[in-house]
């Protein structure tokens, strides 16, 4: 779901995150091209941006539910090079099941010490283990789109779903209840996300300009959950970045600085997961750079 040809310019290490999918794993993909379309169906795995569940960031909750995740991808692209204009417009749909638990542990009888002629002998706890299978499937969808003139080029792009915890994103899912209270079976409910992104780049060949603006919202779950919330920026309502550049090419070295204002509005939490009462805390980054190719 990046999109190199189709991703935001920054200067930044961040790439645009976390209002784009900016995320590496291994995968198995198959590509075909009809002409200016082209298709593609990807198995992913998860090893350096994994979900994240009741034991913290983890491959195994994908592991565990033995289907890997699967997108596809449809894309249109056409170039002139005579005219120097380009377009690209594509859009992705990902599927994810997780497989939080494998068995739940239930109390029965906790542990306890008794006195003998003044001896103190301790009891373990009886703990009963069930086999459990509850899923968190969650569907992600987005389009994106480029547009290269002689003297600017236009890249966009959008983002919604649940759970995107492992696409560096906000959002997550979390326990929407108790199915079976004696086994301590529970069912998920997506944390979902919506966000926007656009990015603004003049074509010089010595002088560079560029602006990303980025946004991005915690819509919250369908129904109530009881929690806990398994997900980023829990506590988050929105959140916005402009980021202006400018870029100076000399020959084969590369001189970019950047100025990159976030903001994140914080507050609290409701029984749906979506966030109330929010207050928003901004930050101000200034990057430098020299990049030197050969």
């Amino acid at each position: 779901m990046y999109v190199p040809s189709c991703s935001p310019e920054v200067i930044s290490l961040n790439s645009g995150a976390p209002f784009l999918v900016f995320s590496r794993n291994p995968q198995v993909r198959i590509a075909q091209d009809f002409g200016k379309f082209k298709i593609s169906l990807a198995a992913i795995s998860q090893v350096d941006n994994t979900s994240t569940g009741p034991d913290g960031p983890n491959a195994k909750y994908l592991r565990n539910s033995i289907v890997p995740e699967f997108d596809l991808q449809l894309m249109y692209s056409t170039k002139n090079d005579d005219r120097k204009t380009e377009f690209q417009v594509g859009a992705n749909v990902d599927f994810l099941m997780l497989t939080p638990r494998l068995a739940t542990e239930v109390v029965v009888t906790p542990a306890y010490d008794t006195v003998v002629n003044n001896l103190v002998e301790h009891h373990n706890a009886v703990v009963l283990t069930y086999k459990t299978g509850s899923k968190n499937t969650s569907v992600t969808a987005n389009i994106f789109g480029k547009l290269k003139l002689p003297k600017v080029t236009i890249k966009f792009g959008a983002v919604y779903g649940g759970n995107c915890y492992a696409f560096n994103m906000i959002g997550g899912y979390a326990v929407k209840g108790v199915t079976d209270a004696e086994k301590g079976f529970v069912d998920y409910a997506n944390i979902i996300t919506s966000s926007v992104w656009a990015d603004f780049r003049t074509n010089g060949d010595k002088w560079q300009t560029g602006l990303f603006c980025g946004y991005s919202k915690n819509l919250g779950a369908m129904t109530e959950i009881t929690g806990p919330i398994y997900s980023r920026g829990t506590d988050i309502n929105y959140l916005y970045r402009i980021a202006p550049r400018m870029v100076l090419k000399v020959s084969k070295l590369r001189l970019a600085t950047e100025l990159e204002y976030t903001v994140a509005a914080y507050g609290k939490v409701n029984e749906y997961g979506r966030v109330i009462d929010s207050e928003p805390v901004g930050n101000l980054r200034i990057l430098f750079g020299v990049h030197y190719y050969f």
